[in-house]
């Protein structure tokens, strides 16, 4: 991605996503308020990394604010997202501070 404008329209799909069915059906089975939500956009250039990953605040799938989930790959996420074999995912839990479980794949 190049430029300002494509910079500009990416953010906007970001801030967009609050509001598609499938975020708005979300909050409405787990209760939450559409006012109680918010997204912010990181901006950053990309740098030639050995790994790239998502961190969620919550676990994805029980909401539990106790646990933070880190789902990684090796290579670019692009590249690696598609192949599950290459994915590493860790369960960190909060009030303890330390690791609750791993799934790690070797590197290839």
């Amino acid at each position: 991605m190049r430029g300002p404008a494509m910079v500009l329209d990416a953010v906007k799909r970001c801030w967009a996503s609050l509001w598609t069915a499938r975020a708005i059906d979300y909050r409405a089975r787990h209760h939450i308020a559409s006012e109680d939500v918010s997204l912010a956009v990181v901006v950053q250039e990309l740098v030639a990394a050995d790994a790239a990953g998502i961190l969620f605040t919550a676990d994805p799938v029980t909401g539990s604010s106790n646990q933070v989930v880190i789902n990684a790959a090796w290579g670019l996420a692009r590249r690696s997202w598609g192949d599950w074999s290459r994915r590493i995912r860790l369960w960190w839990r909060r009030p303890v501070g330390r690791f609750s479980s791993r799934r790690l794949r070797p590197r290839m």
